[in-house]
This record gives C-alpha cells, structure tokens and sequence, in this order.
C-alpha cells in the first residue's frame, strides 16, 4: 500500500483538536518515513485545497496548521475525505470504489435516516 503524506497529515490534524504547531506536524511525519519534500507538499496542497490555512501561534515561533470549516453535515463526515485509498477509488474500480465501501454506505445510510 502506498503511503500518503497528505492523508497521513490530515488524520493527524484531525486527532489533534484540528490545529497542530507546524513544527509538531513536520515531525510526526518524519517520524512516519516521509522525507521534507513530501511533508512540505503535503502542508502545500492542503493550504491550496483550502482544507487548512496557517495562523500564528501565541507565542510568537511559529504557525498553527488549523483545519478550516469548509463542509457543513452531512458531508463534514464524509469517509472519503480521510481515506488512504481516495487516490485509487472510482466509480466501478476494481480494488477500490464507492458502491464496495462499507464506509462510504454506513455514511449514505446515516443521511438517509436523518
């Protein structure tokens, strides 16, 4: 399975009450193999993807990656959005697809009953 520094990124956005230092994010993903360029991309993408923006921190050294608020529910809980598998799903994809996920289908069920 190939690993994914941006996916890896947001994960760990995620856990971390959706703002991490960017010195803390550039070393868990270190720390997880991936060399500068590709956590330097990762940051990059998300920022250009507007998935996450940069603010001061209140000491003064450094920025703040914060996930910003883009989706509202239902898709706010959309599994796609964190899959390690987003870049190989498609629609009728032989390893990875929409209509196969059980993730994506609890998702479909709990719009439904709502």
């Amino acid at each position: 399975m190939k690993k994914d520094a941006i996916v890896h990124l947001w994960r760990y956005i995620n856990k971390n009450g959706n703002s991490v230092h960017i010195n803390d994010a550039k070393k868990f993903l270190s720390s997880q193999g991936f060399n500068e360029d590709a956590i330097d991309h990762a940051i990059n993408t998300l920022h250009k993807l507007s998935f996450l923006r940069y603010t001061s921190d209140e000491k003064g050294d450094g920025y703040l990656l914060q996930k910003m608020d883009i989706l509202e529910s239902p898709l706010e809980d959309l599994p796609c959005i964190g899959c390690e598998h987003l870049h190989e799903c498609h629609i009728g994809g032989d390893r990875y697809s929409p209509e196969r996920c059980q993730y994506f289908e609890a998702w479909i069920m709990k719009i439904r009953n709502q």
